[in-house]
C-alpha cells in the first residue's frame, strides 16, 4: 500500500512540476523563441502556448486534483481489504486453536473481559487483530482528518477567546456552531439533543449540556462541573451545581441564566446579533460576558441534561488554583459585572475587591509583622494588580498578562 501511494504521489509531483514550469515559461517576458529548436518560427511557439492554455493545462490541473483524492481513496480501500483478509485468517486460526480448549461461560465485563477472552485459546493470535486495527484505523482516520477537519494556526497564543473567535471567523454557511474545549470529552449522541433544543424555540441562542468532571468518587458517581451558569446573590457568576455528585437532581431540561464555554451549541443568528467573545479577557469569564450580552438582547439559554460531556477542569491553566487563574478570575469578574450589572453590581463587585485588599493588609502584612515573620505580599500584589488592570480594561486599555 505504501509503495502504491508513493508511486502515485511521485507521479503527481512530476505532473505538478511540469505544470508549474510551463506556467512560468508563459508568464515570462517575450516569446522566448530561444527555448525552441533552431529553425522553428515564433508563431509555432505561440500556437503551443495557446494549445497549452486551452487543452493541456486543464487536463494537468484535473489530474493533480484527482491524484490527491484517488491516492487517499486507494490507500483506504486496499487497507480495508487487507484488514478483512487478516481478520478472516485470524478467525479460522481461532477456530482451529480453540476447538479442543475448555470454554468457561462468562457474563463479566471490563477487567474480567481480558481473562475471559484468554480462556478462549486465541491469545497467541492477538497480533493478528492488532494488525487489523493498525492497518484499517489509520487509513480511515487519515481520510476523515484530510477532508473533515481544518486546523487554523494563529501564530501565537490568543487565549480561549481569541482561539474561539479565530474559528468562528471561518464558519461559512451554518445555522449553529458547537464549542468544545480541548480538555472536554463528549459522549456519543451528545449533539442531537442540543440541536433539537435550538429547533424547538427560535429565541434560544444556546443549548448547554451536562458537564461532568473526568473523575468520580469511590462509588463511581460522577461529580458535576457545570449544568449552566448562574448569577449569585452577591453578583458573582459561577457554575451551577459545581462540586455536587450527580444523583439525578439536574435531569430535567430547563432555562438557565448562562452557558459554559467548555461545551455549548450556539445559534449562528445569536452570534451575528450579539457578537463574539471579548478577546481582551483572554481566558475565563468570557462566556459569562457573552451570555450576559445575549440576555440583555432578549435571548434565552436552555440546559439539556441528555447531552453529557466530561471535562478535565482547568487543564489549560495548569491546575485548580494557579496564580494566573486567580488573577484572571478576579480581574475578569470585575470587568464583566461592571459592564452589565448596573450601579448595584458595580458597587458590590468593587466593594468586595477593595475589601479583599483591606483584609489582605491585615492577614499578609500586619499579622506576620506582629509575629516577627516576613510578610508574603504575593497574593496582595495579585489582588491589587487585578483591580487596577480591570479598571484599565474598562477604560479601553489592554494590560499585559503577568
Amino acid at each position: 500500500v505504501q509503495v502504491c501511494t508513493a508511486v502515485m504521489h511521485y507521479g503527481y509531483r512530476i505532473v505538478e512540476d511540469i505544470r508549474v514550469q510551463l506556467r512560468r515559461w508563459i508568464a515570462s517576458d517575450g516569446d522566448r523563441s530561444d527555448l525552441l529548436p533552431k529553425g522553428r518560427p515564433v508563431r509555432e511557439a505561440r500556437h503551443v502556448v495557446r494549445r497549452f492554455r486551452s487543452e493541456i493545462e486543464p487536463v494537468l490541473t484535473r489530474f493533480v486534483r484527482l491524484s490527491q483524492t484517488w491516492s487517499l481513496l486507494a490507500m483506504s480501500i486496499v487497507s480495508t481489504i487487507l484488514g478483512i483478509v487478516v481478520l478472516l485468517v485470524a478467525y479460522f486460526l481461532m477456530l482451529n486453536s480453540s476447538a479442543n480448549d475448555p470454554v468457561a461461560p462468562s457474563q463479566d465485563t471490563g477487567e474480567s473481559l481480558g481473562e475471559s477472552v484468554s480462556q478462549l485459546g486465541f491469545e497467541t493470535h492477538e497480533s493478528l487483530y492488532l494488525t487489523t486495527i493498525l492497518i484499517v484505523i489509520p487509513a480511515l482516520v487519515f481520510w476523515c482528518v484530510q477532508y473533515s477537519v481544518r486546523l487554523i494556526r494563529t501564530g501565537r497564543n490568543l487565549g480561549f477567546a481569541g482561539g474561539v473567535n479565530a474559528g468562528l471567523s471561518e464558519l461559512g454557511d451554518v445555522d449553529a456552531v458547537a464549542l468544545v474545549n480541548s480538555d472536554a470529552f463528549v459522549e456519543p449522541g451528545w449533539l442531537t439533543p442540543l440541536a433539537a433544543a435550538l429547533d424547538v424555540d427560535p429565541v434560544v441562542g444556546g443549548a448547554a449540556p451536562k458537564i461532568l468532571f473526568t473523575t468520580s468518587n469511590e462509588a463511581g458517581r460522577p461529580q458535576i462541573n457545570n449544568v449552566g451558569n448562574e448569577l449569585g446573590p452577591r453578583w458573582e457568576p459561577h457554575d451551577r451545581g459545581y462540586g455536587e455528585f450527580d444523583r439525578g437532581q439536574y435531569d430535567e431540561a430547563e432555562d438557565i441564566w448562562g452557558w459554559c464555554g467548555a461545551t455549548v451549541l450556539l445559534r449562528r443568528r445569536y452570534l451575528d446579533e450579539v457578537g463574539t467573545l471579548d478577546e481582551r479577557l483572554f481566558m475565563y469569564c468570557e462566556d459569562v460576558d457573552l451570555s450576559w450580552r445575549g440576555l440583555r438582547a432578549g435571548w434565552r439559554y436552555r440546559y439539556v441534561p441528555t447531552s453529557v460531556v466530561h471535562h478535565q477542569h482547568r487543564a489549560s491553566s495548569g491546575g485548580e488554583r494557579t496564580p494566573l487563574l486567580d488573577y484572571l478570575n478576579r480581574r475578569n469578574r470585575l470587568v464583566v459585572v461592571s459592564r452589565h450589572g448596573g450601579w448595584r453590581g458595580r458597587c458590590v463587585a468593587w466593594g468586595r475587591a477593595v475589601g479583599g485588599i483591606v483584609v489582605g493588609l491585615g492577614t499578609d502584612i500586619i499579622g506576620p509583622l506582629a509575629s516577627l515573620d516576613r510578610p508574603d505580599l504575593t497574593l496582595l500584589r495579585r489582588r491589587v494588580r487585578a483591580m487596577l488592570d480591570a479598571a484599565r480594561l474598562l477604560a479601553g486599555g489592554q494590560p499585559p498578562l503577568p
